[in-house]
């Protein structure tokens, strides 16, 4: 956390540790004062995405402005999708990047140039956004470090590694 504080204090943002997980209203009251105070400064706002950019175009603007990669690469797969996707009435879906929890870029492993790989994307017209997966994420939901999914195995017809 320290190293954070040190990131927002050099880099002349505003920040307040919120503690009302365990100090309750009070352990608010900094951080709503200041929120309270910015809402109250007028301010410019210009979107990064726009509803009517190709996919491509939101995931590398995503990629370049969050994760601050400058390449994307695709997996060929997914390159067949997206022509797919461009010509469907669910082009101008917002953009979703599911990577692993462990890293803000998804560099999980530490690597030197590293760059961000689609491996796929899909479509959820319920929620209306297109999930763009990247590396070697595995989507199930609630995932922890130590899922179920790396020790469960058929044995001989019978299901082990269950907890």
């Amino acid at each position: 956390m320290e190293q954070l504080q040190n990131f927002l204090t050099k880099n002349d943002y505003q920040w307040e540790i919120n503690e009302a997980y365990n100090k309750g209203p009070k352990g608010a009251e900094k951080l709503a004062k200041l929120v309270s105070k910015a809402a109250e400064q007028s301010f410019s706002y210009k979107p990064l995405l726009f509803e009517d950019d190709l996919v491509e175009i939101k995931i590398k603007k995503i990629v370049e402005n969050f994760y601050y990669l400058s390449e994307v690469n695709y997996e060929p797969a997914v390159l067949e999708k997206l022509v797919q996707i461009k010509n469907s009435p669910y082009k101008n879906f917002p953009v979703c990047l599911v990577k692993s929890q462990n890293t803000i870029d998804g560099n999980d492993a530490q690597v030197e140039n590293y760059q961000i790989k689609i491996k796929d994307i899909s479509v959820n017209t319920g929620g209306k956004f297109i999930l763009v997966y990247t590396n070697k994420v595995f989507s199930m939901p609630g995932l922890n470090k130590e899922a179920n999914y790396k020790t469960i195995n058929v044995k001989n017809g019978k299901i082990t590694g269950l907890k």
